[in-house]
């Protein structure tokens, strides 16, 4: 028998384990709205897919959306998915619900103003569609939101259509600071000066 000194060290066994390291992977970061959603909601996610075939997957894959969503902006980067998690984190605040992908946002600037600050350096990707939002000096003709956040108060820049929905009267409203319009009820426009004028014409 061979007797092992008490200070003796032994050698430490070599190991094939070994943290795995993170593979960047490269995609499209992009924020969509619904026109048949409330104007100020948005959708911030990415894919590794075209995103015409992540859109398409969106309205088709599930019943609870209305309509398709629409992209306001889109920029592909090298590491998609650190890119999201850290515009995630930026927007937090804004979140409706941890486990879905929605924002409220008061403007989508601030939501583009959030991918430029996150897209640079090492994470800087390319735009495939990148905002240019109407402005408007005008500060008449505000309501509140008809959503559970009915503190907000959104501008109407022009009233564009009209349309019987389910007996219901709605008008097509082109909201200031947001591109896409969206169809509101008669109840909550009877104030506003710019339906009173479209109804007279």
């Amino acid at each position: 028998m061979i007797r092992i000194p008490p200070n003796f060290n032994r050698p430490n066994k070599q190991t094939n384990m070994s943290t795995p390291m993170r593979v960047p992977q490269r995609g499209i970061l992009y924020c969509l709205s619904n026109p048949h959603f409330k104007p100020n909601l948005f959708k911030i996610g990415v894919t590794k897919h075209p995103l015409t075939k992540r859109l398409h997957e969106l309205y088709q894959r599930s019943t609870g959306v209305p309509g398709p969503f629409e992209t306001q902006l889109a920029i592909e980067v090298p590491d998609v998915y650190r890119v999201e998690n850290l515009v995630h984190k930026k927007l937090n605040r804004f979140r409706v619900n941890e486990c879905r992908e929605f924002f409220e946002v008061d403007h989508i600037q601030q939501i583009q103003k959030t991918f430029e600050s996150v897209c640079q350096g090492p994470h800087k990707g390319v735009w495939k569609k990148k905002g240019a939002f109407k402005r408007t000096n005008t500060n008449t003709n505000k309501l509140h939101s008809p959503g559970r956040h009915t503190h907000k108060m959104y501008e109407v820049e022009a009233v564009l259509d009209h349309r019987m929905h389910l007996g219901e009267l709605q008008y097509l409203i082109q909201w200031v600071g947001y591109e896409q319009p969206t169809w509101e009820p008669h109840k909550n426009l009877k104030q506003v000066e710019l339906v009173q004028q479209y109804q007279m014409n």
